[in-house]
C-alpha cells in the first residue's frame, strides 16, 4: 500500500512539472530568436525547461538552483549530477547555477560556460 501511494505521489509530481513546462511553451512567441537568454529563476533546472514564472530556489553549497515543484527541489538538493550540464559548444561540464542559460523556441534550455560559447551557438543557429 505504501509503495502504491509513493508511486501515485511521484506520478502527480511529474505531471505537475510537465503541465508547467507546457504552459511556458504556449506563452513563447514566434518572434523570439531561435535562442534567447533567460534568467536562472525562470528555469526548472531539474527538467531543463523555461517557465514563465519564478521557480523554487534551492541553495546547495552557496549556489542557487531552481526547480518547478517539490520533487524537482528535492532532486536538485540530493542529486549532484542534476546540477551539472554540458556546454553544447565547448562540450565541457557546466554548473547550472553559474551558467549562461539560453531558451530554445520549444522551451528547452541549454547551459553555456560563458557569453562566448552562448554567442557562438547563436551564430550557428
Amino acid at each position: 500500500m505504501l509503495r502504491l501511494l509513493l508511486c501515485v505521489a511521484i506520478a502527480l509530481g511529474v505531471a505537475s512539472c510537465q503541465d508547467r513546462a507546457r504552459t511556458s511553451e504556449v506563452s513563447s512567441t514566434t518572434t523570439n530568436p531561435l535562442l534567447q537568454r533567460v534568467a536562472p529563476k525562470n528555469v526548472c533546472m531539474a527538467n531543463d525547461r523555461f517557465m514563465t514564472e519564478a521557480q523554487i530556489e534551492v541553495v546547495v553549497d552557496g549556489s542557487r538552483y531552481y526547480g518547478c515543484c517539490p520533487m524537482c527541489e528535492r532532486r536538485l538538493r540530493d542529486e549532484a549530477e542534476i546540477r551539472t550540464a554540458t556546454d553544447p559548444v565547448s562540450r565541457r561540464p557546466v554548473d547550472k547555477a553559474k551558467a549562461v542559460i539560453g531558451k530554445l523556441k520549444s522551451g528547452k534550455v541549454l547551459y553555456f560556460e560563458s557569453e562566448a560559447t552562448f554567442a557562438a551557438y547563436r551564430q550557428r543557429t
